[in-house]
């Protein structure tokens, strides 16, 4: 029997093994090349199945190949390579990968097309430099809805104008439009409501918010996304009620809370389910300590502007360990003064400023790469950034 069962054409077939899929460029600027790989074996076809479409059953097929020549290594060592075809600002890029045989077919992620790697095309801000999703009630508990809400956070020492900065879910075509002549003062809050009458009964002592969205947030979990009003995306994250996200927040009352708003809010370990039925338009019930003490740099520090490439104003933050008198000075290619963007005596902490592409005299730059340089006495840092028109 075990013989026949052996040589049995139907039990002895076997189908192709993907033992890992790679992504080249995590954080890809507009633009950018990404290359996906994956390491298959027995596999006569590899394919890279890849959308930007909201629903998850319009996936385009690109071929994978094991040649040497896409960004696979070299050729003929089960390493295959494909190109994603999308490159613009604010895409989000879902896919997964799909090998086959003459004997089965089979895809990873396993429960591929309702599961998928994904990506979004744009730079995210430093974390603590812009306001920040905060706070999520996506499954309120049977006997406390307010309905579901978000709340947004300016950890900054800047003022931001909202007007048209938009709120989005997995799919493209919920959008929630800010109003205008909303802004947030540093340090505040606010809250974007699918129902705000409900929310005010449940949160009376609350003021500053906002809606109504006529979209829902899942409650197994999803992409949220923010965006200023020139459609850079701001903050993006995917939140989960399975394991190793907090599954209290799913349902039984607690709000899934961000316990540092100067942490990387798309990482699990940075989120706890609150204390009750959440805090909106207040410091998080798990706030892990004092943000200036826990995530200050010990350094003179100058970070890379965003969005880059830009056009027609970006924003460049340094941080300060002490009290300095400095200066901010962008440069052409060749090294000519462009812009004097700050100057003088500064006090220690973060400093956000914005460049609209103009020079000293208010006229508008041309297109290439330039560089901003952040010098203090004890310091001097160089950063390329690139205006694109």
């Amino acid at each position: 029997r075990r013989t026949y069962l052996l040589n049995n054409s139907e039990i002895s077939k076997s189908s192709p093994t993907i033992f890992s899929v790679t992504q080249d460029n995590t954080n890809p600027f507009p633009g950018d090349s990404v290359f996906i790989n994956a390491t298959v074996e027995d596999a006569n076809q590899v394919e890279l199945m890849v959308t930007i479409s909201e629903y998850s059953t319009f996936f385009n097929s690109i071929e994978m190949f094991d040649d040497g020549l896409h960004d696979d290594e070299n050729a003929n060592d089960n390493i295959y390579g494909a190109l994603v075809p999308f490159v613009s600002n604010g895409d989000n890029v879902k896919y997964y990968v799909r090998a086959r045989n003459n004997d089965a077919v089979i895809m990873e992620p396993r429960k591929a097309e309702r599961e998928f790697f994904q990506y979004t095309i744009g730079s995210l801000p430093l974390a603590g430099s812009v306001p920040t999703i905060n706070e999520i009630n996506y499954n309120s508990s049977d006997n406390f809805d307010p309905e579901d809400w978000v709340e947004i956070y300016n950890p900054s020492d800047s003022i931001f104008n909202m007007s048209q900065w938009v709120l989005k879910d997995e799919a493209d075509d919920h959008i929630y439009f800010i109003p205008e002549g909303t802004t947030l003062e540093p340090n505040e809050f606010l809250i974007l409501c699918r129902d705000t009458i409900l929310f005010k009964d449940h949160f009376p002592n609350v003021d500053y918010y906002v809606g109504n969205l006529d979209f829902g947030l899942s409650g197994g979990g999803e992409l949220i996304r923010l965006y200023n009003n020139n459609g850079i995306i701001m903050d993006s994250l995917t939140y989960d009620d399975d394991n190793p996200w907090p599954p209290e927040p799913d349902g039984d009352g607690p709000t899934l809370e961000l316990i540092n708003p100067f942490s990387d809010n798309g990482l699990y370990s940075n989120w706890s389910p609150s204390i009750g039925n959440g805090t909106p338009g207040a410091q998080n019930s798990n706030y892990l300590g004092d943000i200036q003490h826990n995530t200050s740099p010990e350094e003179f520090r100058l970070y890379q502007n965003y969005p880059n490439p830009f056009n027609p104003q970006t924003t460049i933050m340094y941080y300060l360990p002490q009290k300095s008198e400095i200066s901010l000075i962008i440069y052409d290619a060749i090294g000519r003064e462009v812009r004097s963007l700050d100057s003088g005596v500064k006090n220690s902490g973060y400093h956000t400023l914005s460049w609209d592409s103009k020079d000293n005299y208010g006229k508008s730059v041309s297109t290439g790469i330039y560089i901003y340089q952040l010098q203090t006495e004890k310091y001097i840092k160089n950063n390329k950034m690139i205006l694109i028109k």
